[in-house]
């Protein structure tokens, strides 16, 4: 039983260790981060937009109106009981 709690105790020092290193490296990460300058995002202008190829996918696709009319309901087949 000294060898199981002896184990036990060593992976739970080894987890402990892992942890704080892990979270003192993330909060040097994100000071990093915080101290670079913000790079301007890539916004498409409307000329960019207005050049830009139309996207097959919806330019094959006619437009089409869906007329919903009332009908017969639906009816399911006959169950022949054997």
């Amino acid at each position: 039983m000294a060898r199981a709690t002896w184990i036990l105790a060593a992976t739970t020092t080894l987890g402990v260790a892992t942890s704080i290193w892990l979270f003192l490296d993330n909060r040097s990460l994100r000071s990093e981060l915080d101290d670079r300058s913000p790079v301007a995002a890539a916004t498409p202008t409307e000329k960019a937009v207005a050049e830009r190829a139309p996207d097959p996918w919806t330019a094959t696709a006619p437009a089409q109106k869906v007329v919903m009319k009332p009908g017969e309901k639906p009816a399911l087949p006959e169950q022949n009981p054997t």
